[in-house]
């Protein structure tokens, strides 16, 4: 055996090793000897080094031979999958491109990798693609899943951070993003709003910018595929504010989008746009109600709306009509002439809802007053026509024939024979009161139904009794009897159905939402899975779907009742279908987190506090070549070979004790000879 490589290859162990102290101070006396001797003999360093050799033979030392096996220790990496680096296209890609380069370098070295994604959680892989979407960037996740593991980090993100967080690993971070990026953004989305129906509803907003400070850019409030409002804002150097005004013409929950342009080198444009509710609520209904003779059926009705704390009521129910002589003057009469050409002209425009029970227009006014009530309904009003010797078929031919719900048939006499009737069409008109029409009815207008209109209630020979129509924004509804005081008058166990009855009837004339039939039933949507939309009617449709947040192109289907669309992301979804004269605004269950998106600027100082923190060092992507030259990991012992103390590893130790014998002999006789005792 070379004595060099036993050295080298050796671990060395003492048993002794207080005897070692010994050799230093015998070595001073032999010089402290020389001194005092006034002369020096080369022999002198035969006695240094027998000394030495005997107190290491003494020592009893012991060698060991190890031979240690060793790779690279593990490299935890971190990829950012939240909305920041997904949903801006460009780090997207670079964290595609990183991904690559990373196996490919881990296959090469044989570095040992353990790759997550984090994002509000986290989750072992190396997909690039979010598994959800509508996510914010926490770090805590991190610092728990590396809780009690070895090896360095190496975390690739925007720093666009949610939380803080520390751990003990070495740490390196690579930034996605880019120098002197720019970006515009909302700054604060709107919460959900409660406005008042046809009273006008300021809506404040706030746009952030970066890099665009002077410029003028564009922002419009839309509420489906109709623009509601546009304004022009200067951007200044920190938030802007504007203000959007909006004119609720319907009650219920609407969905309103705020989008401000994209300009030019903007990094994403997913923060450029955001979606709100607004809650419609009626003040109070204002009802015109018109009687042309008195009768139980208006004792009933007009005794309900007079009870109705939310109705501002306006009635005629005792009329003058063109054929009355009084043989009088007006102001000698307490009943003045029917207001008919104020209530249809100036007037007209200040009430949602017109009753007209048993009335006959003819005996007080020309028809084409009428026409005014027309245009009311198409502009958003709506009419309750009930039946009555002096009603319904009087108005064939006039102008208000075209909106009625109902074809007219035969004489304008009213058929009076009993007749049973009972519900033809579900509606939330009816929920909990279809009982109330299963009895016989003595009086009817002869009439059938209308093909763009919607029986809910027939006599048994088909007559419509209960009609609806929805004429361009308005509505209109047919009563054919004047009987239904007799829901409320005649004996029975629920004596509130009249007015549950009533007050549903002008909820749905008033557009109240929760009249409103489900006109597109839809499953969940949650992201990642299919949402089935199906028409309520069952009717054919071309359909369009599109994400209101994203370039994802739109899914079109044609002359389907039914559809199925696989969701991407979590957002806004709007939703058209041909047969429906109003588009549809859906959000996923995983809502989006807005404060992620609010400034997608990244952010290099959280990335270089954090590998500064951990004795690490901060990377930009362009500069990722120097990232893979650096030793981001130690190198971890996986096995040692041991080879304990044996007669072989102490021979040397036997050679150094008779060396050491010999130089005492050696030294004796120098001494001796050179006369240095003497």
């Amino acid at each position: 055996m070379n004595l060099l490589s036993w050295i080298g290859d050796s671990s060395w162990l003492i048993e002794s090793p207080w005897i070692l102290k010994l050799a230093p101070i015998a070595i001073i006396l032999v010089v402290v000897e020389a001194f005092l001797r006034k002369r020096f003999h080369w022999h002198l360093l035969i006695r240094g080094l027998w000394i030495l050799g005997l107190c290491i033979a003494a020592a009893g030392f012991l060698t060991t031979r190890s031979k240690e096996l060793s790779q690279p220790s593990l490299l935890n990496v971190f990829l950012d999958t939240s909305d920041s680096v997904i949903k801006v296209s460009e780090r997207k890609e670079r964290l595609q491109t990183f991904l690559t380069e990373l196996k490919s370098w881990g296959e090469k070295n044989s570095q040992p990798l353990k790759i997550w994604n984090f994002s509000d959680h986290i989750e072992e892989g190396a997909s690039v693609v979010s598994s959800k979407g509508g996510l914010k960037s926490n770090i805590t996740p991190i610092q728990q899943a590396l809780s009690g593991s070895e090896g360095s980090v190496l975390l690739v993100s925007d720093g666009v951070f949610s939380d803080t967080a520390q751990w003990t690993q070495p740490t390196w971070t690579l930034q996605l993003g880019r120098s002197n990026e720019k970006d515009v953004w909302i700054e604060s989305p709107p919460s959900v709003f409660t406005a008042f129906l046809k009273n006008r509803l300021r809506i404040p907003l706030m746009i952030g910018q970066r890099g665009y400070a002077g410029k003028i850019v564009k922002a419009s409030l839309w509420r489906g595929v109709e623009k509601v409002d546009e304004k022009e804002v200067t951007l200044a150097s920190g938030s802007s504010p504007l203000e959007f005004s909006y004119f609720p013409e319907k009650m219920g929950m609407s969905t309103l989008i705020v989008r401000v342009e994209s300009l030019k080198d903007e990094i994403s444009e997913i923060n450029n746009i955001s979606a709100f509710k607004i809650r419609t609520v009626r003040d109070k209904m204002r009802i015109l109600h018109i009687g042309g003779r008195p009768s139980y059926d208006l004792k009933a009705w007009r005794g309900f709306l007079t009870r109705q704390p939310d109705v501002d009521l306006v009635s005629f129910y005792i009329l003058r009509s063109l054929n009355d002589d009084p043989q009088a003057r007006n102001s000698e009469l307490s009943l003045i002439p029917f207001p008919y050409e104020e209530l249809f002209s100036t007037e007209l425009t200040k009430v949602d809802l017109v009753i007209l029970q048993n009335f006959d227009f003819n005996l007080y006014f020309q028809p084409f007053y009428l026409a005014n009530l027309a245009q009311f309904i198409r502009q958003g009003g709506a009419l309750l026509m009930m039946g009555g010797d002096q009603s319904l078929h009087r108005y064939q031919g006039s102008p208000l024939d075209p909106l009625m719900p109902v074809k007219f048939l035969g004489s304008s006499d009213l058929e009076r024979t009993p007749e049973r009737a009972a519900v033809f069409k579900d509606h939330p008109i009816l929920r909990n009161s279809e009982w109330a029409f299963r009895r016989e009815w003595t009086s009817r207008h002869l009439l059938k139904a209308h093909p763009q209109a919607m029986d809910l209630v027939r006599y048994q020979s088909g007559i419509p009794f209960l009609s609806i129509r929805e004429i361009g924004k308005g509505r209109v509804m047919v009563l054919n009897s004047d009987e239904s005081w007799r829901i409320q008058m005649e004996p029975s166990e629920d004596m509130a159905a009249f007015s549950r009855l009533a007050r549903r009837i002008l909820q749905y004339l008033t557009f109240d939402p929760e009249m409103d039939p489900q006109r597109i039933v839809s499953t969940k949507w949650n992201v990642l899975k299919p949402v089935h939309l199906k028409l309520a009617d069952n009717a054919a449709s071309d359909w369009t779907i599109r994400p209101l947040q994203s370039d994802e192109a739109a899914q079109k289907e044609v002359q389907k009742s039914e559809v199925e669309y696989l969701i991407p992301s979590a957002g806004w979804f709007q939703v058209e279908a041909s047969s429906l004269n109003e588009s549809f605004i859906y959000e996923t269950e995983e809502k989006p987190w807005l404060d992620e998106w609010k400034s997608l600027i990244s952010d290099d100082a959280s990335l270089k506090k954090i590998s500064e923190r951990n004795g690490g060092k901060f990377f930009k992507f362009e500069d990722r070549e120097d990232l893979w030259n650096f030793p981001l990991s130690g190198r971890q012992i996986i096995s040692m070979e041991t080879e304990p103390w044996s007669r072989k590893s102490a021979f040397w130790s036997w050679i150094i004790l008779a060396a050491s014998l010999f130089l005492v002999c050696f030294d004796f006789y120098f001494r001796k000879r050179s006369v240095w005792d003497t």
